[in-house]
């Protein structure tokens, strides 16, 4: 029975791995423009632009050409040694890139750089914004967060100084991970740490190195002792190699589609896929180990970032639950419902200043479908009503402008 067990693995494992192969494109230094082969971390913008932070510098790639900046052509200190650890892009698609040794930049994509290293930073291994529009920046020496041009501190809240990861949830609470656990903070004045003390997480192995909200506004946590879903309340359910299919239990990145199907970066020999409750592990080519970060652009297209190259998964796909460019600042009230829906949405919400108020629908790869100027409007509560006859069952966004001021929806019609 054993011989028949191992025979089946030998099987599958094979039968993945020639699989995967016909469906993988593979970029390096010896085929492409991509500056070095060691690959940290990965961000795509409104464009369908894959920006890619490596041990060569920052490289941008349209899917024909590709563009390096680094300590030659751009700000970038030459005491980074062109290693970028981090890369973000905003809401006004402005890319924030940090780099070896705390150097920290925005750039407009044009020519134009701010320089930020001066804050004092370690090591940036992580950088994202929240939806009041400040930066939050993950480093060897703790967190930090930009609101407009005041740095705040918040390192001594947390179970550990190093920061290997930054994520904010629906509620636009901010998720950091440390070499010892998690820490929630509610974007006000409190904080809650776990720890292997009080929730699942490994006391042998406690260091996350990834979260990412998930499609029921639940949390999913990467660590290197597998991969916790995290209903943000008392519900934890983990994933490893021992328990599931997982191939590794270090997770390094997560990225989640359109389809509630969750993606990892599952380090050296695969990527993980967790459908229907179910894992399966995709292989990479030869060519491709110790995967660090994941992202799907509008395509539909897996970019895995490792140590030995950039990696495409083309078979299409759903494009990303949400892309990070796309959120806007969100100081409305909102609501909407019924929410999954079939025929019609309501859109409740509360304004609190007078001005012109705009209602846009989009697919999640970021194409409008319906736009609509309301009109101007006073302070109050509200409710618009939005047909939804003729439109193919999926994922979409809401957005309610006003002024200077948004906020957004998912809405689900089924």
């Amino acid at each position: 029975m054993k011989s028949h067990s191992l025979l089946l693995f030998l099987f599958i494992f094979v039968f993945s791995t020639v699989s995967s192969a016909q469906t993988w494109t593979v970029f390096n230094t010896g085929n492409s423009g991509i500056p070095d082969n060691s690959v940290y971390d990965l961000a795509v913008d409104t464009s369908n632009i894959l920006w890619v932070a490596t041990a060569g510098g920052l490289a941008k790639f349209d899917g024909n050409n590709w563009l390096v900046y680094n300590s030659i052509n751009s700000p970038i200190s030459p005491s980074s040694n062109d290693d970028i650890y981090a890369v973000y892009v905003d809401w006004e698609q402005n890319v924030w890139v940090g780099t070896d040794g705390g150097y920290l930049y925005k750039f407009d994509q044009d020519s134009t750089w701010i320089d930020f290293s001066a804050v004092g930073f370690g090591d940036i291994f992580s950088i994202t914004q929240d939806y009041d529009g400040k930066i939050w920046v993950g480093h060897y020496y703790g967190l930090q967060s930009l609101d407009d041009t005041t740095w705040t501190d918040y390192t001594a809240q947390l179970p550990d100084d190093f920061v290997s990861c930054v994520e904010v949830d629906t509620e636009n609470h901010i998720w950091a991970g440390t070499k010892q656990g998690v820490a929630v903070f509610d974007n006000n004045s409190t904080w809650i740490s776990y720890t292997p003390s009080n929730s699942p997480i490994s006391p042998n192995n406690p260091w996350i190195e990834s979260i990412k909200r998930g499609f029921n506004d639940d949390i999913w946590i990467g660590s290197r002792d597998g991969i916790f879903k995290f209903d943000k309340d008392t519900t934890w359910v983990k994933y490893n190699s021992t328990n599931s299919p997982l191939w590794d239990d270090t997770v390094n990145d997560i990225d989640i589609d359109s389809d509630s199907i969750v993606w990892i970066a599952n380090d050296a020999a695969s990527m993980g896929q967790f459908t229907s409750g179910t894992w399966t592990n995709i292989f990479f080519p030869s060519s491709i180990s110790f995967s660090r970060s994941i992202i799907i652009d509008l395509n539909g297209y897996k970019w895995i970032g490792a140590q030995n190259g950039l990696a495409r998964y083309n078979p299409t796909g759903s494009g990303p639950i949400y892309l990070e460019a796309y959120i806007p600042k969100s100081t409305i009230g909102l609501n909407v419902y019924p929410n999954p829906t079939s025929s019609i949405i309501n859109i409740a919400y509360t304004l609190h200043e007078k001005g012109n108020v705009k209602l846009t629908l989009y697919q999640m790869n970021g194409v409008c479908i319906y736009s609509e100027a309301i009109g101007n409007r006073k302070p109050g509560k509200y409710i618009d009503i939005i047909e939804l006859d003729g439109l193919s069952a999926g994922n979409y966004f809401i957005i309610l402008s006003q002024n200077n001021n948004s906020s957004i929806k998912q809405v689900i019609v089924d």
